[in-house]
């Protein structure tokens, strides 16, 4: 595997990064994707990695950086790749690269797993949304 900082976006607004990428959206659909995605490629504290395993993308994380820590605004990886360390790879990968300090994330209830397994710490939090209020994990690892 390989972690590629994306600095061609074009791939970015494909169907194919779509249908990974989607997999940590609200209610996504391709129209919303591709204007979420701009609005991340034109915010110059966000940085883009994809995963690259046996010639193709199977995975993509989004981080928004401060000076020495980073929040993951997204992370993804191919339904056929799922539980395979490439989430992982992702993360570790980027924490090396970028030469972080500290990594935060939000998450709900199917990814606060992944994040408890990698060590981050875990604080539960209620947010309120138009259709009702959701549990939510406010996920940190201090390096």
């Amino acid at each position: 595997m390989k972690l590629l900082l994306v600095k061609e976006y074009e791939w970015l607004k494909s169907e194919s990064a779509y249908s990974i990428y989607s997999q940590c959206m609200y209610k996504p659909s391709y129209k919303k994707y591709l204007i979420e995605m701009q609005k991340l490629i034109e915010d110059p504290k966000v940085v883009i990695f994809t995963c690259c395993k046996d010639g193709c993308m199977v995975g993509i994380i989004v981080l928004r950086k401060s000076v020495d820590f980073a929040e993951i605004v997204g992370i993804a990886v191919s339904k056929q790749l799922h539980r395979k360390g490439v989430g992982s790879f992702l993360i570790k990968e980027s924490i090396k690269i970028l030469n972080l300090s500290k990594l935060i994330a939000e998450t709900d209830v199917h990814g606060v797993e992944f994040y408890k397994k990698l060590g981050f710490s875990i604080k539960t939090i209620i947010k309120q949304y138009p259709d009702g209020e959701s549990i939510r994990y406010q996920c940190q690892i201090n390096l």
